[in-house]
């Protein structure tokens, strides 16, 4: 959907969505480390909230700051040099 909308530049919105795919299709084709503790706090408020309502409402907040969390955090690195990525060591 971020594609589909040309939303890709919004770095925050692309992460998130990588979480969510992550969490939602259990493939781990993003390998997000966030996904599995997302994936609690979803089940954690499936459990506290049985109205929809007051669960989505929950949801919001927390989907919200991480978003917030994952753009500010894409304005840090574009505004620095990204270090380059190691290779893993062969043993």
């Amino acid at each position: 959907m971020v594609k589909r909308f040309g939303l890709s530049a919004v770095k925050g919105l692309r992460k998130l969505g990588e979480i969510v795919h992550d969490v939602d299709l259990k493939d781990d084709k993003f390998q997000r480390l966030e996904a599995p503790g997302l994936n609690a706090v979803i089940n954690g408020l499936s459990e506290t909230f049985p109205d929809d309502r007051k669960r989505l409402q929950q949801a919001t907040v927390i989907f919200d700051a991480l978003f917030r969390l994952l753009d500010k955090q894409g304005e840090k690195r574009s505004s620095k040099t990204r270090p380059a990525r190691r290779s893993p060591r062969k043993k």
